[in-house]
């Protein structure tokens, strides 16, 4: 008899999406090859009654389905705070050494940030035949094909797909986004880096950890002012596992632990090289590009820092400029503390003229400039005036000079 099909469909395991233009081989009495449909649907037709085998293939594709969180429910899976099941136990065994441990989580993060292009398993998909009955015993030796000897019928062979390291079932056909399973946002912020020659260590902070049990950060920066040197782990999240990628003026870093975290605090300290020292009243971005926390199931904002000029080493007034000058100039400061400052304007007989500052303020380098005018915005008369800064212990008088 000739005239025998053998159709069916490819979904995916964790959402049943359809798994489009995935190749369906054909062999035994004969060869062939097909792709399934939008639909994931496939069809062999005018096959004989003879022996076959089917066996989809997929490369590629896989979205954003991998991400820090699946290298977390691995590790959750290992210490017993998590059951996996059959089908994550395949996706999570990335060695396809038949086990799943922490060796499989480290190569999930490896991957995530770049530092390996192929998970040790050598491809990106697996597909198990429906009609396998597969269970947390024998999902090690589930098959990726079926075999029909004879085909004697129209027969329906279907499969879920399975993408290696998407322990979590992200993918959806399409680059994943994760709907959040909160609306409690949290912020990861970066503080600002003193710019001083040397090594320094930036903390990657988060307002509130609960619940957190995986991160997913890039950070860019000025390569020409920093080189990154390695990232580590904080007391808050001492245990988990991290890993990074550093290029030529960006970072990306996994972090993933088995526990979750319990209150906010430094997720991270990256440990920068400066290589050259930022010049007082300039400053150079530390950029978050992207944050994810638990793939995103927990919603989170970024709050970046800068590399900033080292706060000075003493108090200091500066020579205004210009001088003599009309209408404006400008007076620079430096506190090495933070303090309360008064800057005032006074003229030769010691009467207060102006005050242009009275309030505490960090250490650092400030610049104020004055108009010429008194504390009503009139004017001032031409001639020689005096300007006062007073902090913490600390007075120091200079004279500036109006021309009319």
């Amino acid at each position: 008899v000739v005239g025998y099909k053998i159709a069916g469909n490819l979904n995916y395991y964790s959402n049943s999406a359809p798994v489009d233009s995935a190749a369906v081989e054909l062999s035994g009495a004969g060869s062939e090859t097909l792709f399934t449909d939008r639909d994931g649907h496939y069809q062999f037709s005018a096959l004989s009654s003879a022996t076959y085998t089917v066996k989809p293939i997929k490369q590629d594709d896989i979205g954003n389905s991998i991400s820090p969180y699946d290298a977390a429910l691995v590790l959750r899976d290992y210490v017993g705070l998590e059951t996996l099941d059959a089908y994550q136990r395949v996706a999570a065994d990335v060695t396809a050494n038949g086990d799943v441990t922490p060796f499989d989580a480290a190569k999930i993060l490896q991957y995530y940030v770049g530092l390996i292009e192929q998970l040790p398993v050598g491809k990106d998909w697996t597909f198990v035949p429906t009609s396998f009955a597969m269970n947390n015993t024998n999902w090690a030796s589930a098959p990726d094909s079926v075999s029909f000897e004879p085909l004697v019928s129209d027969t329906t062979a279907n499969f879920l797909g399975i993408i290696y390291g998407d322990v979590s079932g992200n993918w959806a056909g399409a680059p994943a986004v994760r709907p959040a399973a909160t609306t409690d946002v949290r912020t990861v912020s970066l503080e600002n880096l003193p710019g001083e020659e040397g090594t320094v260590s930036l903390p990657v902070k988060v307002d509130k950890g609960s619940g957190i049990v995986s991160a997913g950060l890039s950070i860019t920066y000025d390569s020409s002012l920093l080189k990154a040197v390695g990232v580590s782990t904080t007391e808050l999240t001492s245990g988990y596992l991290v890993a990074e990628r550093i290029g030529e003026g960006e970072i990306k870093i996994a972090l993933a632990g088995a526990k979750p975290l319990e209150e906010g605090g430094p997720l991270l300290n990256i440990t920068f090289e400066v290589l050259e020292a930022v010049e007082k009243h300039s400053s150079s971005p530390l950029t978050i590009t992207d944050v994810q926390l638990n793939e995103g199931r927990i919603p989170a904002v970024s709050r970046s820092g800068y590399l900033v000029a080292p706060p000075p080493r003493e108090f200091a007034l500066s020579q205004n400029y210009p001088n003599p000058f009309n209408p404006t100039t400008t007076i620079e400061y430096q506190l090495p503390v933070e303090t309360k400052v008064e800057l005032n304007i006074y003229n030769l007989l010691g009467q207060k003229v102006r005050q242009l500052v009275n309030r505490r303020q960090k250490a650092g380098y400030y610049a104020v400039r004055w108009d010429g005018r008194d504390e009503a915005g009139r004017e001032v008369a031409a001639g020689i005036y005096l300007y006062r800064l007073q902090a913490e212990g600390f007075s120091r008088t200079k004279r500036l000079v109006i021309l009319k």
